[in-house]
């Protein structure tokens, strides 16, 4: 008993040093197990739980601090970074992790530049998806770019988003089988502006779709005059009404050359 005594009291004197020395340090687990263990102990008074609740307080503030800044450096708001850089500094963030937050915000200062540029360049351009991705970039940075600036990219925006809605539409039209479509959207590319090379695109659609229009009539004709399978001058019906590429009376009489050869 006398030795376990003896134990007790060398670890109630071991608890209260630890306690001591975690106080002067910078660990806030080493401290709160310190604490916990001289308060198990019966190795601490008064006075020294109050210094260790002190330092733990200004630690929590401060690891409060660290998380919320390593938070900030994976952000893109450099005005919240460096608001919580100053927070850091002034309750003793350790220097590693004030350099990282540093080197962060002047990444993002060079970032919000480059931003604001392409902004400018893509607002004075004409390419709509090109404005549309800058714009987005420098408002996801906060500051990078003025409601001004914003509001102006806007409006472009919406004007060149006829002209590629336009564009698309024309560009989902070079496939078919009619030419009044193509036609039509031909006709609307032209009046919204779109760019020279889509319409180019456009007109060699329509050229191709011209060509097989002239050659479904043909290969009917020649069907309907001297054809002898009657598939064949079926398909060649199907074809040409896809397209609407022979006037009625050829079609009317295709179907009755059909109508004969099926007999």
């Amino acid at each position: 008993a006398r030795q376990r005594i003896s134990e007790i009291a060398q670890m109630r004197v071991d608890a209260r040093a630890a306690l001591e020395s975690a106080i002067d340090g910078n660990d806030l687990i080493v401290l709160d197990d310190a604490l916990s263990e001289a308060q198990r102990l019966s190795a601490t008074d008064h006075d020294l739980t109050g210094r260790a609740n002190d330092r733990l307080a200004v630690l929590t503030r401060r690891q409060d601090a660290k998380d919320d800044l390593l938070t900030a450096i994976t952000a893109v708001d450099r005005a919240d970074l460096e608001a919580k850089i100053t927070v850091a500094r002034d309750l003793g963030v350790d220097e590693p992790t004030l350099h990282e937050a540093a080197a962060r915000s002047r990444e993002l200062e060079h970032m919000m530049h480059r931003a604001e540029r392409h902004l400018r360049r893509d607002t004075e351009g004409d390419d709509y998806e090109a404005l549309r991705d800058s714009l987005a970039e420098a408002v996801s940075y906060n500051g990078a770019v003025t409601e001004e600036q914003v509001q102006q990219a806007q409006a472009r925006l919406a004007q060149l988003q006829v002209i590629y809605n336009c564009e698309q539409d024309l560009i989902n039209a070079f496939e078919t089988n009619s030419m009044g479509h193509i036609q039509r959207k031909l006709r609307q590319c032209r009046e919204a502006g779109c760019h020279s090379q889509v319409e180019a695109d456009g007109e060699a659609a329509a050229s191709r779709l011209r060509v097989r229009m002239a050659r479904a009539e043909s290969n009917l004709i020649r069907l309907t005059q001297s054809g002898e399978d009657p598939q064949e001058l079926r398909e060649a019906i199907d074809a040409v009404r896809s397209m609407n590429a022979a006037a009625r009376y050829r079609i009317t009489a295709a179907e009755d050359k059909l109508r004969e050869l099926e007999r």
